[in-house]
């Protein structure tokens, strides 16, 4: 069964992408194996604030 981020419904960084845009980052960062590749899940993990802007691969989105 595919493992899915607790976060990915409500994740603020989906509303920045259109839904095909959304959905190829989803399917690196936001399933089965997300804790080893997105920066905020990092974060979560290690009980740091994670900032709306934050995205998966760890930038920032400009003018945020």
């Amino acid at each position: 069964m595919e493992e899915i981020c607790e976060f990915f419904e409500k994740c603020p960084i989906a509303r920045y992408f259109k839904a095909t845009g959304w959905t190829m980052f989803a399917s690196r960062y936001c399933r089965d194996g997300y804790s080893a590749e997105c920066a905020r899940q990092k974060l979560r993990q290690a009980n740091q604030p994670v900032p709306d802007h934050l995205l998966p691969w760890d930038h920032k989105l400009v003018g945020s």
